[in-house]
């Protein structure tokens, strides 16, 4: 994936925006926008993958998050 914007919901939640690029999904979809409760995330590993910036359609306004710590 390709994280895009990290913050906080209202009730205190760390939340990721991200953009799928493969892999597996509990909604079937494998790719697109995706919003990840960080403490539900398990199995997590950092590559040293990049990417060009932002994909389509990308908001950095996000509205499921109360507070955003950092975005592209």
């Amino acid at each position: 994936m390709e994280p895009h914007c990290y913050g906080v919901s209202r009730d205190r939640k760390e939340l990721l925006r991200a953009y799928q690029i493969g892999g597996h999904s509990k909604s079937g979809q494998s790719e697109g926008w995706k919003l990840f409760r960080l403490d539900d995330v398990i199995d997590l590993s950092v590559t040293d993958d990049s990417f060009q910036g932002p994909c389509p359609l990308y908001n950095p306004n996000d509205k499921a998050m109360a507070t955003v710590y950092c975005c592209l």
